[in-house]
């Protein structure tokens, strides 16, 4: 019988499922980590371009609000009956061209009337890092009120009346407060022209004197409407024979100490444009201004610019006390 042979018991029999699986594992484990290091890195391109658009539009919203762009984003809103009269929109529109500031008419505002209003944009960064942007206008709580002065001093004159007023007449007072009416806790202003040569030359001829009144015709039918309006419909006086200057004086005051509503005298349509310009920067600084009221009347010299401060007497262009 042949012998039978003892199983070598130094060989050892290699099992490839066995060393093979690990290796696997182990490459599964490096393409992992590869992975995730990619992801990382993409999360943090992310957050830089993510943070690079943030920093730019905080940077563009700053910019918008330097003073060397904030009137930029303001809008001039004229009543039609302003925006009609060429000599005043002759010294207005190249001035605020050359400020940046837009100009449009009205629609359905107080006639007569000046408002501002302001551009804003909203801004929001996405998740791919892209800008939006949102552009709205915010109407400022500030209303300009001009008036021509036989109707200023018709509204003088019915705050003297000690009897009930005629249909459709009204007071300087109510004037503005029904201006005022549905604007909460707007700033109301009056600019009021020619009433210095109102006083000088008469209601009448001071249409006829003025050189610069070509269309007298169109003008005298605008004031006979508008003194109408004023003084009731029933009326046909001319109120420059029941008005003093001194009746203007104290109405003026009368309405600040009420109201807080300023009031400016313009000698013509060049000075209207200048307070309105004027007025125009004043409104757009406000809301980055820590004193917030302003309030100007002319000097009796020259129209130049006065704070008005309490205890302040109105004089009258070219008249002392």
């Amino acid at each position: 019988m042949a012998a039978r042979s003892e199983p070598d018991t130094d060989t050892v029999h290699h099992n490839p499922s066995i060393t093979k699986k690990p290796r696997e594992n182990e490459q599964i484990t490096k393409a992992e980590q590869r992975q995730m290091i990619m992801k990382r890195k993409e999360q943090q391109q992310k957050v830089k371009q993510f943070e690079k658009a943030m920093k730019e539009a905080l940077r563009e919203t700053r910019r918008e609000a330097s003073p060397q762009e904030r009137l930029r984003q303001m809008v001039l809103v004229l009543d039609s009956s302003l925006a009609e009269n060429s000599e005043l929109m002759e010294s207005l529109v190249g001035e605020l061209e050359e400020m940046g500031v837009e100009h449009r008419v009205g629609v359905g505002g107080v006639p007569g009337g000046v408002t501002w209003r302001r551009k804003q944009r909203e801004r929001n960064v996405t998740e791919n890092a892209e800008i939006e942007e949102v552009v709205f206008e915010k109407e400022e709580n500030h209303l300009l009120l001009t008036l021509e002065a036989h109707g200023f001093a018709g509204l003088v004159k019915m705050s003297k009346q000690d009897s009930p007023l005629p249909v459709g007449a009204n007071t300087l007072l109510g004037y503005v407060e029904e201006a005022r009416r549905g604007r909460g806790d707007w700033t109301v202003s009056l600019a009021v022209e020619g009433l210095d040569k109102y006083f000088r030359y008469g209601i009448y001829n001071y249409f006829s004197w003025n050189p610069k009144s070509i269309d007298k015709g169109n003008k005298t039918k605008a004031n006979r409407q508008f003194r109408q309006q004023v003084l009731g419909t029933g009326s046909s006086q001319d109120p420059s024979s029941e008005v003093t200057w001194t009746d203007c004086q104290e109405a003026i005051i009368s309405l600040q100490l009420a109201t807080g509503s300023s009031v400016r005298l313009c000698a013509g349509e060049e000075e209207l444009a200048e307070h309105v310009l004027t007025l125009t920067k004043a409104v757009c600084n406000k809301p980055f201004s820590k004193e917030n009221h302003f309030s100007f009347h002319p000097d009796a010299a020259g129209g130049k610019k006065k704070r008005v401060e309490s205890g302040d007497q109105v004089a009258a262009p070219g008249r002392t006390s």
